[in-house]
């Protein structure tokens, strides 16, 4: 949870002093479409087999974690934003033109990813270069648990880009005599 929260308060963050709009609704949508098509469905998965619904199953077979993983490469965040303009009705993306929320939606992605590069993990990294190859990268700067520790640090620069509390400035009135 708080990797998703971190995730959409740095599109708060890179989006800066500019007004709350469709393009930072989609932006923050996009830094969490990758988790929550990735690693929602793999837990999913597991619930139902521990529930019995399904026979167990190996998991850690290499084209497993490779589907899962599909939508945390820059080719998966490609085709989702993609398929995500086609699907997602027009009322819900006005005033956005389908181009500029397929790009809004994908920058968000590779905002998730560069984010994740960071990370250091138990696995293997992250498949940047996915279908040409499966070269595992990561940077390893944070560990994967840090997005917690920087919370803090993110929600302070959050507030103080977006300054909620702040009223618009009026213009003074001049009166003549």
């Amino acid at each position: 949870m708080a990797d998703l929260v971190s995730h959409a308060l740095s599109a708060v963050v890179v989006r800066g002093r500019r007004p709350a709009d469709p393009v930072l609704l989609w932006l923050v949508t996009g830094t969490i479409l990758p988790d929550l098509l990735s690693r929602a469905p793999f837990v999913g998965l597991r619930l139902i087999q521990s529930l019995g619904f399904i026979p167990h199953y190996s998991l850690s077979e290499n084209w497993i974690p490779l589907g899962f993983n599909f939508p945390h490469t820059p080719a998966g965040i490609f085709l989702v934003a993609l398929l995500f303009a086609i699907v997602v009705p027009s009322w819900l993306i006005a005033p956005l033109p389908r181009s500029r929320f397929a790009l809004w939606l994908g920058l968000g992605g590779l905002l998730h990813l560069a984010i994740d590069l960071l990370q250091e993990h138990l696995t293997p990294g992250y498949l940047l270069f996915y279908p040409f190859s499966i070269q595992a990268v990561e940077l390893g700067l944070v560990r994967s648990d840090g997005s917690v520790l920087f919370l803090p640090i993110l929600i302070g620069a959050a507030l103080l880009l977006t300054r909620p509390w702040r009223r618009k400035k009026r213009p003074k009135e001049t009166t003549k005599a």
